[in-house]
């Protein structure tokens, strides 16, 4: 097997691939490390806040921003659950969204 242009030719299979997703996040005009934004939340709080919390209280709540890392994603359409690790805990998150056609392609680069 031939190593691409540009990644040198030691790079192991893992690490050829994840050079390989960062150079196509970057090909699509975004920043692979995002920004800086506000965050509203900790998900431990919304958890805690939400717990036995019914449909109508949920979206009544608004929106949230939560920083963490993503250590796990499954896809269902447009809907998701990811493992959010914040403050060396890991919390199962939900989320649902309209994303734009844009943000729907860039999703599949990370898988």
């Amino acid at each position: 097997m031939t190593t691409p242009p540009g990644l040198p030719p030691d790079l192991n299979e893992q690490m050829r691939v994840r050079r390989e997703k960062l150079e196509a996040w970057r090909a699509r005009g975004v920043n692979p490390f995002g920004a800086r934004f506000p965050v509203t939340h900790w998900a431990g709080t919304l958890q805690a806040r939400f717990k036995d919390a019914d449909a109508a209280a949920l979206q009544g709540a608004g929106s949230v921003a939560l920083a963490g890392r993503v250590v796990a994603m499954r896809h269902h359409g447009k809907t998701c659950f990811a493992v959010l690790r914040e403050q060396l805990i890991d919390r199962i998150v939900h989320g649902t969204s309209p994303l734009s056609e844009r943000a729907w392609a860039a999703r599949a680069v990370c898988r």
